[in-house]
C-alpha cells in the first residue's frame, strides 16, 4: 500500500486498524516510533521490512503474524510491550532473540500466556517489568549481561522459569515482593 515511500515520517494506526498486509509500509525508512493498536489482528509478512524504526509499541492483544514480519524490528533499541496483549506469537518473540541493539525493554503486560524471550541481547540495560505479570519465562533473558537498572519484581509474580536471568552478570539490584513462597530456584 505505502512500500516506497520514504519521506513518511509519521505513522498513526488508530484503533480500527484489525491488519496490515504484506510489505505494507516497508522500506519507509524515516519514521522512529511505532505503535500497534490494540485492535490489530493480524500483520502480513515484511509489513515493516526496511524501516528505521527504533521504538516499537505494542498494544495490541494478540497478533496472528506471517513468518519474516518482525525481522525488520532488529534495529529498535525500546520495546514496550502493553499492559493488554495476552498473547505474542512466537514469530514475535523469537526474532526477539539475539537483537542486539535492543537497549530498554518495559514489560507491562498483565495476562499473557507467553513473555517474549530476549535471550543473547548485549545491549539490553534497562528492563522493567509491570507489577501484574505473573510469569517470567525459562531463559527470558539469558546473557542480557548488560542489564544494570534496578528491577522490581511486583506481587503477582507467582512463577520465574529456570535461567530466567542467567548471565546477567551487570544486575546488582533485584527485589522480590514479600511472597509466600518457600525457595527460588
Amino acid at each position: 500500500a505505502f512500500q516506497n515511500c520514504t519521506l513518511l515520517s509519521n505513522i498513526q494506526l488508530g484503533e480500527a486498524i484489525d491488519s496490515i498486509g504484506e510489505f505494507a509500509f516497508s522500506e519507509c525508512g524515516v519514521f522512529t516510533t511505532l505503535t500497534l493498536p490494540r485492535s490489530l489482528q493480524f500483520m502480513g509478512q515484511g509489513a515493516f521490512s526496511n524501516t528505521g524504526i527504533i521504538s516499537l509499541i505494542i498494544e495490541s492483544e494478540n497478533i496472528a503474524t506471517e513468518e519474516g514480519w518482525a525481522r525488520p524490528f532488529s534495529g529498535v533499541d525500546t520495546l514496550t510491550i502493553g499492559k493488554y496483549v495476552q498473547e505474542v506469537s512466537y514469530l514475535l518473540f523469537d526474532d526477539f532473540s539475539y537483537v542486539y541493539g535492543l537497549k530498554a525493554v518495559f514489560y507491562n503486560a498483565d495476562s499473557c500466556n507467553s513473555m517474549p524471550s530476549f535471550d543473547h541481547c548485549y545491549s539490553l540495560t534497562t528492563l522493567s517489568i509491570g507489577s501484574n505479570v505473573k510469569y517470567i519465562p525459562p531463559y527470558a533473558f539469558y546473557g542480557a549481561s548488560y542489564i544494570t537498572s534496578p528491577i522490581l519484581l511486583g506481587d503477582s509474580i507467582s512463577e520465574i522459569g529456570d535461567y530466567a536471568f542467567y548471565g546477567c552478570t551487570g544486575l546488582a539490584n533485584l527485589s522480590f515482593p514479600s511472597l509466600d513462597r518457600k525457595s527460588v530456584v
